[in-house]
Formats: C-alpha cells, sequence, structure tokens
C-alpha cells in the first residue's frame, strides 16, 4: 500500500476481495478542520471511493471498521459494474476451456447435485437454454440457466451460487467477478475438473485476478480467500 494517496495519509487498509476495494484510515496530510478519512480506494490505489472526512478520529476510525468488516459498503454504482470480468473470461478461455468436458444435460444436473452436496450449499434450480447460448447464474430466483454443455461452465456458474450465498448470509453487497469469486472457481476446478491447484493459481495470478494476495483481507467467517 502506497503511504500517501491524493494528499492522505493511509494510516490502515484492508483489502475486500468480494469487492476489490481496500477500506481504508487515512489522515489529511494539510491542515482541515476534518482531516480524518474513511471509506474505499481502487486496488490501483489511485483514487478514492466515498471518501468520508471526520473531526475526529475515533469516528473515522468506527467508520473504517465497519467498512473493513462488510458491516457497510460503497453506495456508487460503478463498484459494480464488475470491471474484473473480461479478465476473468480470458484467463479461462487461456488456461481453462480446452479442458472441458462434455456433458449431457443428466450429467450437468447431477454434476450441480454433487458440488451443492459437497461443499454444503443449497442446489441451485436448473434451466437449460439452446445449446450455444450463454450462461448464468440467477440470484433472485436461485437458478442456472445453462446455455453451454460441460464441466467447466457448471462449476463457473457454482462459483456464482456459492458466492452469492456467501454474502446473502450477510446481507453484503459483492462484485460478481470480484477476487472471491475468483478463488472459489479455483477450488472447484481443483476438486471437480482435476485441475492442478498450484497451475490454477499461477495463471491466475499471472491474470491478475487474484486481488492483493499481500494486503491485509476482509475474509469470510466461515474461512480463507483460498478455498482450497
Amino acid at each position: 500500500m502506497k503511504p500517501i494517496v491524493n494528499s492522505v495519509e493511509i494510516l490502515d487498509c484492508v483489502f475486500d476481495p468480494d469487492l476489490d476495494l481496500y477500506a481504508v484510515l487515512g489522515r489529511a496530510t494539510a491542515a482541515s478542520k476534518k482531516p480524518f478519512k474513511a471509506g474505499w480506494l481502487s486496488r490501483d490505489q489511485e483514487h478514492f471511493i466515498e471518501l468520508q472526512h471526520f473531526s475526529r478520529q475515533s469516528s473515522a476510525s468506527q467508520h473504517f471498521n465497519d467498512a473493513a468488516h462488510g458491516d457497510i459498503t460503497p453506495e456508487s454504482n460503478a463498484v459494480y459494474e464488475d470491471h474484473q470480468r473480461h479478465a476473468v473470461y480470458a484467463w479461462e478461455d487461456e488456461y481453462i476451456a480446452a479442458f472441458a468436458t462434455k456433458l449431457d444435460e443428466t450429467d450437468m444436473q447431477k454434476l450441480v447435485r454433487k458440488v451443492a452436496r459437497m461443499e454444503r450449499q443449497r442446489a441451485p434450480k436448473i434451466r437449460f437454454k439452446e445449446e450455444g447460448r450463454s450462461s448464468h447464474f440467477l440470484p433472485a430466483d436461485y437458478a442456472i440457466e445453462f446455455g453451454h454443455r460441460d464441466d467447466i461452465t457448471v462449476l463457473h456458474e457454482m462459483a456464482h451460487a456459492i458466492h452469492f450465498n456467501m454474502n446473502d448470509e450477510r446481507g453484503k453487497d459483492y462484485v460478481n467477478h470480484a477476487p472471491q469469486f475468483v478463488w472459489i472457481l479455483i477450488g472447484l476446478y481443483s476438486k471437480y475438473a482435476n485441475f492442478n491447484y498450484q497451475y490454477l493459481t499461477t495463471s491466475a495470478y499471472k491474470a491478475g485476478i487474484l486481488g492483493d494476495m499481500d494486503a491485509k483481507h476482509n475474509l469470510h467467517p466461515d474461512g480463507h480467500m483460498d478455498l482450497s
């Protein structure tokens, strides 16, 4: 973490892998009536998001702690535009897609149920679309619409379901293809598609989709970001 960002000295920070942002506590480097700051900082550490200003450090610290524990999240729609989505798709295209196993609809249903059982999740409803169309997890219906017929698609959409459940239980907003999603996906690919775990993490790190692995993290109560 940079020690100073946009004239704000960073006093503390926590990386949130569901938002792909840092929750930050800071202090203005210049004289100010409200010198203490708390809010969110982009992963590239270039700009703040919804930075709040406080006259007392204790108030700023409380806001920071709420953000760091996921009790409050940014309201800006720009945060949830899923900027990492295309990078995740490109990683899968380059390192994963060639190893996909074709499945019929019955086998896809079996794999969904198996992953749900093994990961202690609710099994989503399943709908099949015309083959070749896009596939989606639909949180509002807790359903997956499959336009592809292979194991990689099943695991990708099940990772979305698991990510949704992790955050829904806490009432927390999240970004669909954020680093936390990628870690879940890596775990599923390793367990259910026989990918080498080191191959997955190394390639995902190269693709820049794992977040800040060196920072303090806003971790889920039930486990580390690394879900292997």
